[in-house]
């Protein structure tokens, strides 16, 4: 499993190319079980139900999150999720920086090792 996603220490960044062919679902899918559904998990990148790309964390009472734009359908985008508790939750498009949360310091995470399921159906972001 991923251990550093089970940290709330340590600082992260997801990195990926997209071409999405649909504005909805999710991206990236944190969670401390294989099958994503049981326990501690949540969806880091996503769409929104506005169809804004968007990312978050768990804040440990709360999901904090930062929209992004409204991606181009089948054309590739380059996106980073980053989050440190000094910076807080960052998205870069492109190379870009796009928002910044600096209040997101905080995350819940899991405190086990965790899996991360790539363009799944689990669960979709439900902001805004």
């Amino acid at each position: 499993g991923l251990t550093t996603l089970g940290s709330s220490t340590t600082p992260f960044s997801i990195a990926l190319y997209i071409s999405p062919n649909v504005l909805s679902g999710t991206i990236v899918h944190i969670s401390m079980y294989k099958n994503g559904t049981a326990g501690w998990c949540l969806p880091f990148i996503g769409f929104a139900t506005t169809t804004h790309l968007a990312i978050q964390i768990w804040g440990g009472t709360i999901a904090k999150y930062v929209l992004g734009p409204i991606l181009p359908i089948n054309s590739w985008t380059h996106i980073v999720q980053t989050w440190s508790s000094i910076n807080g939750l960052s998205l870069y498009i492109n190379g870009e920086l796009y928002a910044h949360d600096s209040t997101s310091t905080s995350y819940g995470a899991s405190g086990v090792a965790n899996y991360l399921t790539l363009a799944s159906t689990l669960q979709a972001i439900p902001y805004p």
